[in-house]
């Protein structure tokens, strides 16, 4: 209940700053959270739009990047959060994260999942860059990464989109995390990057839309984040999506202007 809370209350603080959270109701008491029985409800106005399920176009990248700036621009004044959002693709041991693949196989095979032999493939795959890359990929990090009040689950199922127009941001988590780690989730959306053969302007856009709402990131930080985009998604425990070779090819990215090439 109070992890919830200091969400809706989080949400709340982008909203009078321009960022796109629908309005939050409170009771008679003036709280936003009802309690009833064993669960706690609240009353948001609907938002316009739905969530996309195609991948990033350059103009919803450019948008993108700028709600996420200014929200992490906004946040920078914010209190940090006491729950802190973990790092396994930074930490987690490889071979345990590959050993996770089992899981996901007895899963998929109980389920009758009709992709078993494709995801045979592909999850053996995933294993091969977890110990080919994982070590190199860690390696070129900075030492120290800025942490600060953030949504934490900045993704695509969490955006309302209205042609090209993101309408609604939602489901904060409220924590405290590594502003790279969420640019770089965006910027290089694991749909886009296997299926769009614009990701890599897609991701250009986002940045520079980015930087241009909240220049205080380290450029540092911003390099990073292709490369903490790359272990999330090949430490991640669910079946994977095929990456780009391009993308798994892009060992120091620089993110520059639109025009600029991530190399």
């Amino acid at each position: 209940m109070e992890h919830a809370q200091a969400s809706w209350d989080m949400s709340a603080y982008c909203r009078t700053a321009r960022v796109p959270v629908p309005r939050v109701w409170t009771d008679r008491q003036g709280a936003t959270l009802t309690r009833f029985e064993d669960a706690a409800w609240v009353v948001m106005d609907e938002a316009p739009g739905r969530v996309a399920t195609a991948p990033l176009t350059v103009p919803r990248a450019q948008h993108t990047g700028l709600l996420l700036g200014r929200m992490h621009r906004v946040l920078a004044s914010y209190p940090r959060p006491t729950r802190v959002r973990q790092t396994r693709w930074r930490t987690a041991d490889a071979d345990e994260v590959a050993a996770t693949t089992e899981t996901v196989l007895a899963r998929a095979s109980a389920q009758g999942d009709p992709r078993l032999e494709h995801l045979h493939i592909e999850l053996a795959q995933r294993r091969e860059d977890l110990h080919t890359h994982a070590a190199r990929l860690r390696a070129g990090l900075p030492d120290h990464l800025v942490a600060q009040a953030g949504h934490a689950d900045f993704t695509r199922t969490n955006l309302l989109v209205q042609e090209d127009v993101i309408t609604a941001i939602l489901d904060f988590q409220g924590e405290t995390c590594l502003q790279a780690w969420e640019l770089g989730r965006a910027a290089f959306d694991p749909r886009t990057v296997a299926n769009s053969p614009s990701w890599m302007s897609c991701a250009l856009r986002l940045i520079d839309a980015y930087r241009a709402e909240n220049p205080g990131l380290p450029l540092t930080d911003v390099r990073a984040s292709a490369r903490i985009a790359l272990l999330s998604c090949c430490s991640a425990s669910t079946a994977p999506r095929p990456l780009s070779t391009d993308f798994l090819r892009q060992q120091q990215p620089t993110c520059g202007s639109s025009g600029s090439s991530a190399r």
